[in-house]
């Protein structure tokens, strides 16, 4: 069979020189690059830089691009890899998890109308108030380390922790006596 055995020259002679296209994957979460993603292209896995790229040395033809990295969806793709198309971006989707805190007093009596607060270096994330249950739902809560604050109504009471979420997570919570360094100091 002549043709194969041209296909199989050409394939040979294009491999022998090693130099074959390379193509460069660079992942995305809006606008900031994702370091440490693990992308996947047929059996050959890397896992992408500082600056969310990664490339590979591929023939030109069809692929599926698999991309994970923790705190994002899953994202696959089936691309096209031609000669005009030397870098494709892939946009994740961050995974966005919800948060149920139950707020209690000393006395493990539930605490309504508190004020919840989720911040990540110091920026304020996400607040809430609990409902007549002592629950408040924070919901679209991206994965990483934050400080729960909560103050109740009256603002006697209080609690500041640190939250890690890595999934939908529950917390129950039981606010303190704030200390009252000023006298009377309402201002």
């Amino acid at each position: 069979n002549m043709r194969s055995t041209r296909k199989l020259y050409t394939y040979i002679k294009e491999n022998a020189s090693g130099s074959k296209p390379t193509l460069t994957v660079k992942v995305k979460d809006g606008e900031n690059n994702v370091s440490g993603a693990t992308v996947t292209i047929g059996t050959t896995e890397k896992t992408t830089d500082a600056s969310g790229e990664t490339t590979y040395s591929l023939d030109y033809d069809n692929y599926t691009i698999e991309v994970e990295a923790t705190g994002f969806e899953d994202y696959s793709e089936n691309i096209k890899f031609r000669a005009n198309h030397k870098t494709f971006t892939i946009p994740l989707e961050a995974t966005l998890c919800k948060v149920t805190v139950t707020a209690k007093d000393g006395s493990a009596n539930k605490l309504k109308e508190a004020t919840i607060t989720l911040s990540k270096n110091s920026t304020e994330i996400a607040s809430g108030t609990t409902d007549k249950d002592g629950v408040c739902e924070l919901k679209n809560i991206r994965f990483g380390t934050y400080t729960l604050a909560a103050v109740s109504k009256d603002e006697t009471l209080a609690y500041t922790g640190s939250l890690t979420v890595d999934d939908d997570e529950t917390a129950t919570i039981t606010l303190t006596a704030v200390e009252d360094d000023s006298e009377g100091g309402n201002e």
